[in-house]
């Protein structure tokens, strides 16, 4: 069994929420808006709707006292305090 890890995304609609997954080089989340379903009558085909999701790249950030943590994000991480905001998730290092 696959050991799940923390990623903390900064950044985008999901700043600064956890996501629990397994290794990955790209995080996958679903949108906080999704399109509405449609209604169809009880005999006719329906459509298949998918979620839509939000990417974001995965990277291993190391913190000063030598744990490791993964930030997913699309913007530099120079953009963000890491340090601090690694305290205020709690996220558990690698």
């Amino acid at each position: 069994m696959s050991r799940l890890n923390d990623y903390l995304v900064l950044g985008g609609e999901h700043h600064r929420l956890v996501y629990q997954g397994e290794d990955c080089g790209v995080l996958s989340v679903p949108a906080k808006v999704q399109p509405l379903p449609k209604f169809y009558a009880q005999n006719s085909p329906a459509e298949i709707t998918k979620p839509v999701m939000v990417n974001y790249q995965v990277h291993k950030f190391t913190s000063e006292n030598g744990n490791t943590y993964f930030i997913a994000t699309n913007e530099p991480l120079s953009g963000f305090d890491v340090e601090t905001e690694i305290k205020v998730s709690g996220i558990s290092p690698l």
